[in-house]
């Protein structure tokens, strides 16, 4: 019998995203705060560029949670979330900007997969 592959949501999620050129990774430069996460390397976006769009923390403690982002500031690259997450992205800690939510990628995969 041959192996099984298995994959996680978030895993799907990121594939999906990655076909459709979705998802923009970063590492945060800075300690935010539960509704912000801080990138210099975000400082090449124009301002309010990522709002309404989706920011997930993947790797700190309110890992694979995204929020929507209420503004964006070019100046900082800071990116603020409209609800807070359970705590607060400090510096060093992978985030991603999605222009859709992660949801979506989970239900089309959800669907694909049927």
């Amino acid at each position: 019998m041959g192996a099984i592959a298995s994959a996680t949501k978030v895993n799907l999620r990121e594939a999906i995203a990655a076909r459709v050129g979705d998802r923009l990774p970063f590492i945060t430069t800075a300690a935010g705060s539960t509704t912000t996460a801080v990138s210099t390397a975000l400082t090449g976006y124009p301002d309010d560029y990522w709002n309404n769009a989706f920011c997930q923390d993947e790797s700190g403690a309110a890992m694979d949670t995204f929020r929507e982002v209420s503004d964006f500031a070019q100046s900082s690259g800071t990116v603020t979330v409209g609800r807070a997450w359970a705590s607060a992205p400090g510096s060093g800690i992978v985030c991603s900007l999605w222009k859709y939510s992660p949801a979506a990628y989970t239900i089309a995969g959800n669907i694909a997969i049927r």
